[in-house]
């Protein structure tokens, strides 16, 4: 699965938040499928960082957590 993401600022709620991105690495480890999280920049969205140092975004902690095989962030 390629350039999937979320933020808050959409228009569809539930795909805006990190429970949607729970439920896709969930989805995802079940189906024993690769995934690419997007987007590294701070300026398209959804973005993974908030700033050229490299800050994760919420969506950014969360697909960090999920690549180092960390637990995912509970926030909503």
């Amino acid at each position: 699965m390629t350039e999937l993401g979320f933020d808050r600022s959409g228009s569809v709620p539930f795909i805006g938040t990190p429970r949607y991105g729970r439920a896709v690495v969930g989805y995802m480890e079940r189906k024993g499928m690769s995934w690419a999280a997007w987007c590294f920049d701070v300026d398209w969205g959804p973005t993974l960082i908030e700033d050229w140092a490299f800050t994760p975004t919420e969506q950014g902690r969360l697909w960090k957590a999920a690549m180092l095989g960390q637990p995912l962030p509970a926030t909503e």
